[in-house]
């Protein structure tokens, strides 16, 4: 028994230490601030910015920096955990130069040899026939007369010519052509005017089939067109009541929104909302804004909007960013650098501030309600 609780304290033990550094953990990522900084320069020719992120004494910093100009010209970017680098040291061959392909070294061998024209390396692989092969004698007879004895196509010894009596054609074989019908004579008289009628069925009556088909047609397109313009009112009323009735749905709607936004509980919600919200973006916003800036565009009246707005933060910015306007050039020259911290506690804490107010619930249920298309 006392083997079992002491194995249960153990596991008791390691189950808090677990439970208290998660604690610890949590506690961290929402009370220490993530601190962040930004700072660049420009001039005629150069510019450069680079931003910096750290959190918990530098234990983790990102930094991210541009550059058009100088050794380190591009991009440039570095994690560190514990101050050692993720990213990696940059390779002092990367470039254009770097990507450009070497030439292949040729073996010293190959070097030696002389380069074979393309003739010969063409027919490289494809068997020589030899002209002192063909013209040499197979069995003691001549290659001439070995040809010449060769039969030609077409003839042979079984070729005989033909009969004396073949060409000829025999007459007898000749047809005379026939000459026209006679006409019979004494044909009845019944069968002229049979004639007759069976002419006038097949010419008259697909004329009359025609007309008799289109005249049908016809009068089957003017009913239908009668009948739509009968059902004509009957759809104009349809219509308009369909459109009256989304209009009558439309204007309930707007209805029960309107009503949704003029409730007391929905405006203390957006008024406690905003003063929230507010104090967010000024904890988020950066604290220290130091620099020099001179800008000018080409149109004045622009460049004085610029001042006018830094004219409106000049009381909170105070001297430490001062701006120079150029109404007479166009340009943009100046460094400016900016520092702040962001503590996800506090903004934690505004949002569950929102949250746990009792007019929220009723504001959302609300608004869950009015989407779902419900009274």
């Amino acid at each position: 028994m006392g083997i079992l609780l002491t194995i249960l304290k153990i596991i008791g033990i390691i189950l808090l230490v677990i439970l208290l550094l998660v604690l610890l953990i949590i506690l961290l990522v929402l009370l220490v601030p993530i601190r962040y900084s930004a700072s660049g320069g420009k001039t005629e020719c150069d510019f450069e910015v680079t931003a910096r992120v750290t959190w918990l004494l530098h234990l983790i910093s990102v930094r991210v920096g541009y550059r058009n100009s100088g050794e380190d010209k591009g991009l440039t970017k570095d994690i560190r955990v514990l101050g050692i680098s993720l990213s990696g040291k940059k390779d002092a061959r990367d470039g254009p130069e770097a990507a450009s392909p070497q030439p292949a070294a040729v073996p010293a061998d190959d070097a030696d040899q002389e380069p074979v024209p393309p003739e010969l390396s063409a027919s490289a692989g494809q068997p020589i026939q030899s002209a002192d092969f063909i013209a040499e004698d197979v069995d003691g007879i001549p290659a001439d007369e070995a040809v010449g004895s060769l039969p030609k196509e077409g003839t042979g010894d079984g070729d005989t010519a033909s009969a004396p009596g073949a060409g000829e054609e025999s007459s007898e074989a000749e047809e005379q052509p026939a000459g026209p019908e006679e006409e019979t004579e004494g044909r009845p008289r019944l069968y002229g005017v049979a004639r007759f009628y069976g002419f006038l069925y097949n010419k008259l009556w697909p004329i009359f089939s025609w007309c008799l088909e289109k005249s049908f047609r016809l009068m089957h397109r003017v009913i239908s067109f009668m009948a739509d313009i009968w059902r004509i009112p009957w759809r104009f009323m349809t219509a308009v009541g369909h459109t009256w009735l989304r209009l009558d749905k439309l204007r309930v709607t707007i209805q029960r929104w309107l009503f949704f936004l003029n409730a007391e509980s929905t405006r203390q919600v957006i008024g406690l909302a905003k003063d929230r919200l507010g104090r967010m973006l000024k904890h988020i916003l950066p604290r220290q804004l130091e620099g020099n800036l001179e800008f000018g565009s080409e149109d004045p009246s622009k460049t004085g909007m610029i001042y006018g707005a830094y004219a409106a933060m000049y009381p909170r910015i105070g001297d430490r960013f001062t701006f120079t306007p150029s109404f007479e050039e166009k340009k943009l020259n100046g460094e400016v650098s900016l520092k702040g911290k962001i503590v996800l506690g506090y903004l934690l804490l505004q949002v569950l501030a929102i949250l746990t107010n009792r007019n929220t619930i009723t504001v959302i249920r609300g608004f869950l309600k009015l989407k779902g298309g419900k009274a």
